[in-house]
């Protein structure tokens, strides 16, 4: 029960509620009690008030502000948290940015905000980057033409950029962090996997390696940049110096990104063997993969484990025609910058919406790899019109 009448336990209450959610079985269903609850207490317009305030302006601001601060990155934290399951299972956000949340790096101007908001806010600037995309995704019966999904992968390509360019920059200056500290290596992977995310979409129709001739230059770009994301998350997850050692307290999201990131590069490995090295590729899916047994996500590392000896056993049957591919394109010498583009996947895994990995698996591995399969496709095959 909770005790409205006393305001300070009832923000400790929500707090509680936030993080239970988020590690639950039932995490969709106890994220929206928590943001009903929210919203009853006026949390969610704390931010406006704090804003209108003048962030902190006044000679006694930061004793009046302290219930709107502690307010506000509540609110913060459930909007990012509520927007990250529902960007995994394709299920529409209750929490939308219309709230003003475009808005919310004003907060880091505030006295009372911590080293730890520019981590949060960064993230929440990040997911609504990633929220038109997804919304126009989820609407039911439209199709999206493949002109137009082009040129919102490449919006997003140069607004992900700029994101991390400025949050980079901020981590280092302000708060005097070396890029091999933990939130610089997660602000780097929240970059990669929000353009495999994205940009992997150009690939659900691409089977084998004679599909790639379908595409355009710009698309072929932005789908090979899908795999160097995925390379670079594994690189950091497995080899990085300070990310690997929280990978274990890691929310069950977190988790699903690296086994989708692990099981996205095998399977587009045979895609590009002129720009994956397979050799390279089973170390980092093997880094993963023990990774993930020593978290206890051991259903996500036995996933992987089978689909890797299946890519294993393949791997003799070389494509000379994705080679020649690669060999022959006008975009064959793509720099590192060119690339600087970034679900949480209950779907990709054959898991329940409410299950995080510790569900039971659902073993058709036939189906994991299929395009359509991908958390942003809502299994629709005709969802673009070429």
């Amino acid at each position: 029960m909770i005790a409205v009448a006393d305001p300070q336990r009832t923000l400790e209450d929500l707090q509680a509620a936030i993080t239970i959610a988020v590690y639950h079985r039932n995490c969709w269903l106890l994220i929206g009690h928590a943001i009903r609850l929210a919203t009853e207490m006026g949390v969610d317009q704390a931010f406006a008030k704090l804003a209108a305030r003048g962030m902190g302006s006044a000679p006694n601001a930061a004793v009046e502000d302290r219930d709107l601060v502690i307010r506000t990155r509540l609110w913060l934290a459930l909007y990012s948290h509520e927007a990250q399951m529902s960007f995994g299972d394709g299920q529409s956000p209750m929490i939308r940015e219309m709230e003003g949340l475009s808005q919310c790096r004003r907060f880091l101007d505030h006295p009372l905000s911590t080293a730890s908001d520019v981590r949060l806010v960064a993230l929440v600037e990040l997911l609504v980057l990633r929220e038109p995309l997804h919304t126009r995704l989820s609407i039911p019966g439209s199709a999206l033409r493949r002109q137009d999904l082009i040129a919102m992968l490449s919006k997003f390509r140069t607004d992900l950029h700029a994101w991390h360019t400025f949050y980079d920059a901020l981590m280092r200056d302000r708060l005097g962090l070396e890029p091999s500290s933990y939130y610089r290596e997660s602000l780097r992977t929240q970059r990669e996997y929000a353009s495999l995310f994205a940009n992997s979409l150009l690939l659900r129709d691409v089977a084998q390696a004679s599909d790639l001739l379908r595409l355009s230059d710009e698309e072929y770009i932005l789908a090979l940049s899908a795999a160097r994301s995925a390379q670079i998350c594994l690189d950091i997850v497995v080899n990085g110096h300070s990310y690997p050692k929280n990978v274990p307290f890691a929310i069950p999201h977190t988790r699903l990104s690296v086994a989708f990131a692990a099981s996205f590069l095998l399977r587009t490995g045979k895609l590009f063997p002129d720009r994956l090295d397979p050799k390279a590729t089973m170390q980092q899916v093997d880094g993963a993969i023990t990774l993930l047994d020593e978290c206890g996500a051991s259903r996500l590392a036995r996933a992987l484990r089978f689909m890797r000896d299946r890519v294993h056993h393949g791997q003799g049957k070389e494509n000379g025609l994705a080679a020649q591919i690669g060999a022959d394109s006008t975009v064959s010498n793509i720099q590192e910058h060119d690339l600087a583009v970034v679900p949480d996947f209950d779907l990709a895994f054959g898991l329940n919406q409410d299950s995080g990995d510790t569900a039971n698996f659902d073993f058709q591995f036939d189906n994991l790899f299929d395009p359509s399969k991908h958390p942003l496709s809502f299994g629709d095959t005709s969802l673009f019109q070429m």
